[in-house]
């Protein structure tokens, strides 16, 4: 008895794991054909970083390692807010959220899912961004490696928390604003503490521990900001369903 119990809920997990894997793909494909509007992600971060540079004109040389990281942290900051609109929106405006609920069993895995592949296309694809955006500032190649960390733990942090803040606002129209607003007590210290990393490593003092506690924000954003998303979520397919 134990044993058919054993492979059931085997069958089960497997089961589940392979509409995992098909759900994955498929978002993937489908991010892969919206990839005019990662463009526009792109080319904004580049845009900032360009614009600031020309602004500075020759006075860039005087740029501290710590303004540096900021025009980067700020310009990763604003490009991943413009990816936020339509992470919910065509699954609610379908009503496919209760089907992936249906086959899924749960909303929490599908939230791990799109934030994945927000991630992929929005913060590593900065990531991948970040050398030909360092062209533009006099930024020392020695701290890539610093930035490349932190920048990492912030991207996926942002975009567990943009999750988090498009299904609060979900079926609203140009939320852009309220949701930057919504999510300013959870980016912000990300923002600072990333930035404090590079204040003290300019001034050539210790920064494990200021890295510690970025890493501190990054643990608590994907343990408890995935669920409280899932939740949200089934709120709104049972709103919608009393509609």
């Amino acid at each position: 008895m134990f044993e058919t119990r054993w492979r059931s809920r085997q069958g089960l997990w497997g089961s589940q794991r392979f509409r995992l894997g098909r759900l994955l793909c498929f978002e993937l494909r489908r991010a892969a054909r919206r990839v005019q509007e990662w463009s526009l992600v792109w080319i904004f971060f580049l845009l900032i970083v360009l614009l600031f540079t020309i602004g500075l004109g020759a006075h860039q040389q005087r740029l501290s390692i710590q303004q540096g990281a900021g025009v980067i942290w700020v310009a990763v900051l604003l490009a991943m807010m413009l990816s936020f609109e339509r992470l919910w929106r065509d699954e609610w405006e379908q009503g496919m959220l209760a089907q992936f609920r249906l086959s899924l069993g749960s909303l929490i895995s599908l939230v791990w899912l799109k934030m994945t592949v927000h991630w992929v296309f929005s913060g590593l694809a900065l990531l991948l961004l970040l050398p030909l955006a360092l062209l533009f500032l006099d930024f020392p190649l020695r701290l890539l490696p610093l930035l490349l960390l932190t920048l990492s733990l912030g991207t996926q942090a942002l975009s567990v928390q943009v999750a988090l803040g498009s299904a609060m606002t979900l079926g609203l129209r140009r939320a852009g604003f309220l949701i930057a607003l919504l999510l300013l007590p959870l980016y912000l210290p990300i923002l600072i503490f990333g930035m404090a990393v590079f204040e003290r490593a300019s001034l050539g003092l210790p920064y494990a521990s200021t890295l510690g506690l970025l890493w501190v924000l990054w643990g608590l954003s994907l343990s408890l900001l995935p669920s409280v998303t899932a939740k949200i979520l089934g709120w709104t397919i049972e709103d919608q369903a009393l509609l």
